[in-house]
């Protein structure tokens, strides 16, 4: 179990890495106090800069202001004629539902009925093929007589 836990030995840095690395360290934090102080002049200007860029951002958005109307008026438009288009469509074809959907509950129905005089039919049969054989063999008028 001691065993696992051991790490590997560290290797060792170069001496010239080292170096490398703490100057490039002191090089970015050399830059970055640098920017920190920079003076009220220079600050000044950019915003001269973020001036002008806000400017042509408005400028740009104001041309494109009416051709983003004519966009959304499009839209509308071609949304109110699909939306007419579904209502057509689907309000025919809803109607052909309804009357394929009358149309088989009468087949159903009629199913059914034929189903009801068939039963009957069967019956009736059954009944005169007994009264047939009751009346011709002999047999059964016998057992009549017994019981």
């Amino acid at each position: 179990m001691s065993e696992l836990r051991k790490r590997p030995p560290r290797q060792q840095v170069p001496e010239e890495k080292r170096s490398v690395a703490e100057s490039n360290r002191k090089a970015l934090l050399h830059s970055a106090n640098s920017k920190k102080s920079t003076s009220k002049l220079e600050f000044g200007a950019s915003d001269g800069d973020v001036a002008a860029s806000l400017q042509r951002t408005h400028n740009m958005l104001s041309q494109q202001l009416p051709h983003m109307k004519d966009i959304h008026s499009t839209i509308v438009d071609d949304g109110e004629s699909l939306k007419k288009t579904k209502t057509d469509q689907f309000g025919s074809l809803g109607s052909k539902i309804g009357n394929a959907g009358a149309a088989f509950r009468m087949l159903r129905m009629q199913e059914e009925w034929n189903d009801i005089v068939l039963g009957f039919s069967l019956t009736f049969y059954a009944c005169c093929v007994f009264y047939v054989i009751w009346t011709r063999i002999p047999i059964f008028s016998l057992i009549h007589l017994v019981f």
